[in-house]
């Protein structure tokens, strides 16, 4: 059975339990050199396990977000060579990722995870953010959990399966949904939902918000202004130069100095689907035109 303690509740038995693993796992059987007591034990929620001989042989810390990093995390996991292989440690990630939903309203996770266990986190929706790199004596890789809306309507992570595999069906979930947008040639809608990934990164949210603002406005007033124009295009020679003209006027209303690459891209985007959506109306319109001539 796991526990979890705060700092205060763990007695003078159970840190000094703790701390004999850590240095055990860690630095004698790992043969590392770091700063194990590093003053954050005082602010994380501490995870226990013993057998039934009552001997500690797992153990991890969780993190609260802005502790270490700017999003909750969690460490120090250890499991005894008694009980590797025995699915103790997927267990404790079940654990692990239900109570720091609990405790701190289901925030993203960032961890420096060693390198040899990068797939065994991507089973629980973590993904690389970086290259491999020396930390604390072994090669290490930085690793980010980013909740989904999904996410809020579940009791937890029920197995270990509902990782990455549930990951990549809401990501197809989210694919088809945008390439319905765009057949529907809906505008705002588009660049809505080309936001919404890159806005998954707290980092980029703000700024991104305050540019997809400008641009939705400049892509409406664009919009508005091509409406008359596009209504006596009849001839298949003007409204195929026009749409080249329509094609130009739209990528300069989404581009903006103060826009990094990624987000001129995701602009773009949004006014390629504007430029097809008018395409497509001026086509019917022509064989419209097209078919009444028949008719006379």
């Amino acid at each position: 059975m796991f526990m979890i303690k705060t700092y205060e509740e763990l007695s003078k038995e159970e840190l000094y339990d703790i701390i004999q693993l850590r240095i055990n796992v860690f630095i004698v059987e790992q043969e590392t050199y770091y700063e194990d007591l590093d003053n954050h034990d005082q602010q994380a929620l501490h995870l226990l396990h013993r057998d039934d001989e009552g001997k500690l042989v797992a153990y991890a810390r969780m993190l609260p977000p802005g502790e270490i990093f700017e999003e909750a995390s969690f460490g120090r996991i250890i499991t005894t060579q008694a009980t590797r292989g025995t699915g103790l440690g997927k267990r404790m990630m079940n654990t692990i990722m239900a109570r720091i939903k609990e405790q701190w309203d289901n925030p993203p996770v960032f961890i420096q995870a060693q390198d040899y266990l990068t797939n065994f986190y991507s089973r629980f929706g973590f993904e690389p953010v970086s290259e491999p790199y020396m930390h604390e004596c072994l090669p290490h890789r930085d690793m980010r959990y980013t909740p989904m809306q999904e996410d809020f309507d579940n009791v937890g992570f029920t197995s270990a399966l509902e990782g990455k595999e549930e990951v990549s069906k809401r990501r197809e979930r989210g694919n088809s949904t945008m390439a319905k947008l765009k057949g529907k040639g809906v505008v705002v809608a588009g660049l809505v939902a080309g936001a919404a990934a890159y806005l998954s990164k707290p980092e980029n949210r703000d700024k991104v918000l305050d540019a997809v603002n400008v641009a939705k406005e400049k892509v409406t007033d664009f919009v508005e202004t091509q409406k008359e124009a596009l209504a006596p295009q009849t001839q298949p020679e003007a409204h195929e130069g026009h749409a080249e003209t329509l094609k130009e006027q739209a990528k300069a209303a989404a581009e903006s100095d103060d826009l990094t690459i990624a987000e001129n891209k995701m602009l773009s985007e949004g006014a390629q689907t504007t430029v097809q959506y008018y395409n497509e109306k001026v086509d019917r319109k022509e064989e419209q035109d097209e078919a009444k001539e028949e008719e006379k």
